[in-house]
């Protein structure tokens, strides 16, 4: 009988509707009851996310005895499709804190890879209602209520702080390890994007930059393919497929006898231009260009220039790294940690530097957080406001503070 009430909810209501009907049922600030006839509010419903994983990311909901739970969210038309997905044995999954459906078969509550059990809670199809911005804690309420000159200030405070942070991790690492090796890896990581920072980083430890150094006195076109060979053999991602026969002989000849790393590549909604592959690919051009000199030898003239343009432009890697990534990489890695090595090796000019060229980067590119963070500012989502690379760091800062510093209106039990 279930199975039937889920092919007429089907039928009638698409993905997008149930992601809307979520949203809206969050909305009405009525409590949903699990299996169990527990009451759960949702303070939160979370941002929608179109990556591999759960459906909404960074929910919040208070259980009936007044506890405030963060994390993410799956949907589904009926209860079972938790399994028929193979969720149950996916550990991006682990955070679910909540399974919404429209029919259950009995289940009190979804088992995530972890042993954890989720609970289940059922939807009911009711006209839809517009989402209202349930995040409204008292820092949204007084960001809203600034004129544009004084938001604008607010967000770009945010933005340093965000800024700061990262330079201090940097700056632990810089007490303990080489600023080669601290970059390389800042810089790996920030390839994998969201999905696939784990792996990337991995790999980094386990082909350092000293490993790839100790290639600089061979021909650059043998150094440049024993780079690759290096990097996407351990990476378990070697490949005929863009190399003639006498370019993969000269890769087999480099290959170590590695152990492939062990985190998985995540390749689910991944668009073939961020491949892990591809990426790999641009950071061996990348670190060729930069071998002879180091990378922070190579990049701190760029950093002195101050000018975002001339950054930009030292480290894409056409055609595999392009502009967008290229600024990714500058403001989230290259200047906070030249920012943080200046401090640590007593040149102030340099952290200076680093500070300068930050206020004048261009705004980044949109993700999931800006664009969620802007339609709970702005309400009507884009602004004009957000027009530096700066602001585009400050929104990410205020909503983490948002998401983490919010205990509701009261925190009375339900």
């Amino acid at each position: 009988m279930a199975a039937k009430t889920s092919t007429r909810a089907k039928g009638r209501l698409s993905e997008r509707g149930l992601s809307l009907l979520w949203q809206s049922m969050a909305a009405t600030s009525q409590a949903l009851v699990t299996k169990d006839q527990l009451p759960i509010h949702v303070l939160y419903p979370g941002r929608t996310s179109s990556q591999a994983g759960p459906d909404f990311r960074d929910a919040i909901i208070r259980t009936s005895q007044g506890e405030i739970i963060r994390g993410d969210v799956e949907i589904h038309l009926g209860s079972s499709e938790w399994e028929h997905h193979g969720h149950h044995l996916n550990r991006r999954y682990n955070g679910v804190v909540l399974h919404a459906v429209l029919s259950t078969n009995g289940e009190a509550g979804s088992v995530q890879e972890s042993g954890t059990v989720a609970p289940i809670v059922k939807l009911e199809p009711t006209p839809l209602e517009p989402p209202k911005d349930l995040l409204e804690s008292e820092l949204l309420r007084e960001l809203r209520s600034l004129k544009d000159g004084e938001l604008g200030q607010r967000i770009d405070l945010a933005g340093d702080e965000r800024f700061l942070a990262k330079s201090r991790g940097f700056t632990l690492e810089l007490m303990r390890e080489e600023g080669e090796e601290v970059l390389y890896r800042g810089i790996m990581e920030a390839l994998g994007y969201s999905n696939n920072r784990k792996p990337f980083l991995e790999l980094a430890y386990r082909v350092p930059l000293k490993a790839l150094a100790s290639l600089a006195g061979e021909l650059p076109s043998t150094r440049l393919l024993a780079f690759k060979a290096l990097l996407l053999g351990v990476a378990g991602l070697s490949s005929s497929s863009d190399t003639g026969d006498r370019e993969m002989a000269v890769m087999r000849r480099w290959l170590p006898h590695l152990e492939s790393i062990s985190s998985p590549w995540q390749l689910f909604r991944v668009r073939p231009g961020n491949h892990p592959r591809r990426r790999i690919l641009g950071a061996a051009h990348l670190l060729d260009r930069h071998i002879n000199k180091g990378l922070v030898r190579g990049l701190l003239p760029l950093v002195l220039m101050e000018r975002p343009s001339h950054l930009t432009r030292g480290l894409m890697a056409s055609p595999f790294l392009g502009q967008g990534r290229a600024r990714e990489i500058a403001v989230n890695v290259v200047l906070p940690f030249f920012y943080a090595w200046g401090q640590v090796a007593g040149e102030r000019s340099v952290a200076l530097s680093s500070l300068q060229m930050y206020y004048r980067y261009p705004p980044l590119s949109e993700n999931e957080i800006t664009r969620e963070m802007a339609r709970l500012l702005f309400r009507q989502g884009r602004s004009p406001l957000i027009n530096s690379a700066r602001r585009h760091q400050g929104l990410i800062h205020l909503y983490k503070s948002l998401y983490w510093s919010w205990k509701g209106e009261d925190d009375s039990p339900l």
